[in-house]
């Protein structure tokens, strides 16, 4: 028996014109405004300065928390107790695990106090500086797409 052949017709596809390709477009429109940056809120910065640099206090504390434990887990506190008791000839020299955490987190206080201070007055002085010669200004460019035309 002779095998039937079937053929399959396919829709042939037409290049699009350039007028239907001008149509499926989107229109891009553009709206830009300048804004002038005269003055900083020096209560505002305090704040922001304040939450950020306490954050970042006690990230940086429970890491080396972290750490601490895992040194001492592994043994590099002893062995570093003992190293330092025998170049200061100290018999049973030992770090006492609290006074650490305190010495760390007034550390990290006076850092926070230091910044947060420190933020503040470039703040202040920006200010001073914006009103004498004008501040930053800020070219803004916002694009929007439009509907298909």
């Amino acid at each position: 028996m002779p095998a039937k052949t079937t053929t399959v017709k396919r829709p042939v596809r037409k290049k699009p014109s350039a007028a239907s390709k001008q149509l499926s477009t989107r229109v891009r429109k553009e709206r830009s405004y300048r804004q002038m940056i005269g003055r900083i809120d020096i209560f505002s910065v305090l704040k922001v300065s304040l939450c950020f640099h306490t954050a970042a206090m006690l990230v940086t504390v429970v890491a080396m928390i972290v750490c601490w434990w895992v040194a001492s887990a592994v043994g590099l506190v002893k062995n570093f107790e003992k190293f330092l008791g025998t170049v200061f000839e100290i018999d049973k020299f030992s770090f006492f695990d609290f006074g650490v955490l305190q010495g760390v987190l007034m550390i990290g206080f006076v850092f926070v106090a230091i910044m947060t201070i420190l933020s503040v007055m470039t703040a202040a002085f920006y200010n001073v500086f914006a009103e004498a010669v004008g501040g930053i200004e800020v070219y803004v460019v916002e694009e929007t797409a439009g509907a298909k035309v």
